[in-house]
């Protein structure tokens, strides 16, 4: 059926049974169509990552301590924790990049943030790859699983800015999943998503308190820095906000088209947010240690 026929006959209001009205409009596939449904199903992913850092925080966190112990000095237990912290994300957001990157690039339909002509175009009936659909669940049940974490003393504990972002987040994959816009939310993320590497490296050095370490970190959250602007500030207007509320409005019934372009102005005003502070660190004037871990300080011991 043609767009427009969907966008008429499609509910002008957003709920459950308007998700479930535009479906008939998909695709016939195997697995079936996409739906919040699918998240639901898939929740011990996230309770299997919840317990794989609790046991991970068991085994791994006290051979960090000792390593870091061993450089001599005062050697805070936060700052252990803050440099497991990273490392464990750092392992996350690489795989999850690198799989993103070869979605965007090789079956996201040619949707990619310097051609965004069709992210939209076509909707609803935009085929939906296995690995599309596993990457949009992987992450969706990462962020809860950081939430579920942060509430239960399991993992980094995220600051009331991070929950705004991570509910935000959630909210913006599970409606690109459920309205069949994966397309979209995926190069989004790519995007935003490759500069989270190098802040988590340079983070999880900043912790470990090693001399030899100072000038590399600063190097990394540099190019950190550089990644930043480009991806989640320069080119967000032009890849991520201008088709959002000019194609949206288009191509997807009003208030559903609403509903993303909100929750897209919290996350992308998110991003100018968290810039200033990029520019007061580099500028030294901010000296968060993006935890509110209370900070315990031990002796170490040499070992000979």
């Amino acid at each position: 059926p043609a767009v427009l026929n969907v966008k008429d006959s499609v509910s002008t209001v957003l709920t459950m049974e308007s998700l479930q009205h535009y479906q008939q409009y998909l695709p016939a596939w195997p697995q079936g169509a996409p739906t919040h449904i699918h998240m639901v199903q898939t929740v011990w992913v996230a309770v299997l990552l919840t317990v794989v850092r609790f046991i991970a925080d068991k085994t791994l966190l006290p051979l960090i301590r000792k390593l870091l112990y061993r450089s001599g000095g005062e050697v805070s237990a936060a700052k252990a924790e803050q440099c497991w912290d990273n490392i464990y994300i750092v392992i996350w957001s690489l795989g999850t990049e690198v799989m993103a990157v070869y979605v965007t690039l090789h079956l996201n339909g040619g949707c990619t943030p310097w051609s965004t002509g069709t992210c939209l175009s076509g909707w609803p009936n935009h085929p939906l790859h296995e690995a599309q659909r596993w990457y949009m669940i992987l992450m969706f049940q990462f962020y809860l699983h950081e939430m579920l974490g942060s509430f239960s003393g399991t993992g980094m504990h995220l600051k009331p800015d991070m929950q705004i972002h991570h509910i935000a987040t959630m909210g913006l994959i599970l409606s690109a999943y459920s309205m069949n816009l994966s397309r979209f939310g995926i190069m989004w993320q790519t995007l935003f998503d490759s500069s989270n590497p190098l802040l988590h490296c340079a983070k999880a050095m900043n912790a470990a308190s090693l001399p030899c370490l100072d000038t590399p970190k600063w190097a990394i959250f540099a190019l950190f820095a550089l990644a930043f602007f480009v991806c989640r500030v320069a080119v967000a207007p032009f890849s991520i906000i201008w088709p959002g509320m000019t194609r949206s409005l288009e191509v997807l019934p009003a208030s559903w088209a609403y509903f993303l372009i909100a929750l897209m102005f919290i996350v992308c005003g998110m991003q100018w947010l968290w810039f200033y502070r990029i520019i007061k660190l580099l500028q030294g004037k901010d000296n968060e240690e993006g935890t509110n871990k209370p900070v315990k300080t031990v002796k170490s011991t040499k070992t000979q």
